[in-house]
């Protein structure tokens, strides 16, 4: 898993700010919200995320949290990780042959993660670069299944010592079709 995953961050170096807005992939009836009668509690939480070289963990908004990758099927569950000294990455076919996600990253600025009522459709990156995750930032997340959304904010960001802090929000509603980023 560690060696295919090796891989995977040399091409998160060639791949830094390739999109992942994949028109057939990406129809605004995918994304329909389900009745509040079947919406899920919304969850939000601080951790700590570490480098995926140093202990195979990654994160997941529907798995509530880190997780450690013990077997392939983990890593379906898997929506981001660290991969130092390059940035992050999000769990999306177009970064790996073992990587079967949809997922995507997107900035939505200095907004505070409760102030954002909207997210956006498009304009979603495959990876971030170490310089594009900024402390006091708020991303959005397509997670790995590509049909819903998470929120982490950037609390802070020590690339030296390859850790990320973030407050994160699951999940986050419907995306505006013509709300960009």
């Amino acid at each position: 898993m560690k060696t295919k995953l090796g891989l995977l961050i040399l091409m998160l170096m060639t791949s830094i700010g390739c999109r992942s807005d994949s028109p057939a992939a990406q129809t605004e009836e995918e994304h329909t919200q389900t009745s509040p009668s079947k919406q899920k509690a919304v969850r939000e939480n601080t951790l700590v995320l570490t480098d995926f070289e140093k202990d195979e963990t990654v994160f997941s908004f529907q798995g509530g949290g880190l997780l450690k990758l013990m077997a392939k099927e983990d890593l379906e569950k898997a929506d981001l990780w660290l991969a130092m000294p390059h940035g992050m990455a999000s769990n999306n076919s177009q970064l790996d042959d073992d990587l079967t996600g949809l997922g995507g990253l997107v900035d939505l600025g200095t907004k505070a993660i409760q102030d954002i009522v909207e997210i956006p459709l498009y304009g979603y990156q495959l990876t971030l670069s170490t310089e594009e995750i900024r402390s006091g930032h708020t991303y959005c997340v397509r997670t790995a299944d590509g049909k819903q959304y998470g929120l982490f904010q950037v609390i802070d960001f020590d690339s030296k010592a390859a850790t990320l802090k973030i407050t994160w929000r699951y999940p986050v509603g419907k995306p505006v079709a013509n709300k960009y980023a």
